[in-house]
């Protein structure tokens, strides 16, 4: 009876060990899962980080050529004041000259 008992705790012991090993081995799987994780996480955060800079230098741009537009529109403005005062002078002097 004795070498009975022993057989059935030495089996049970065995697949406590198997179940251990088993357990360690599945541990060890999510830790390599947990680092592949974490690798991928800051891989994104910088690939998001140089996205976010890569904004602020399209936004500064947008800013500049928005300006940079006025500019454009202001210098437009004064050309027609200018073309119109010369349209008007152009009138005043063939009107003189047909007198």
């Amino acid at each position: 009876e004795l070498e009975r008992v022993k057989e059935l705790n030495s089996k049970q012991l065995e697949e406590y060990r198997q179940g251990v090993d088993n357990i360690e081995s599945q541990i060890n799987q999510a830790k390599s899962f947990q680092i592949t994780l974490n690798e991928e996480c800051s891989s994104n955060q910088l690939l998001i980080s140089r996205k976010e800079e890569e904004i602020d230098i399209i936004e500064s741009q947008v800013k500049e050529d928005k300006i940079r537009i006025a500019e454009i529109n202001y210098e437009i403005e004064d050309l027609d004041n200018e073309i119109e005062e010369l349209m008007y002078t152009i009138k005043t002097e063939n009107i003189k000259l047909e007198y």
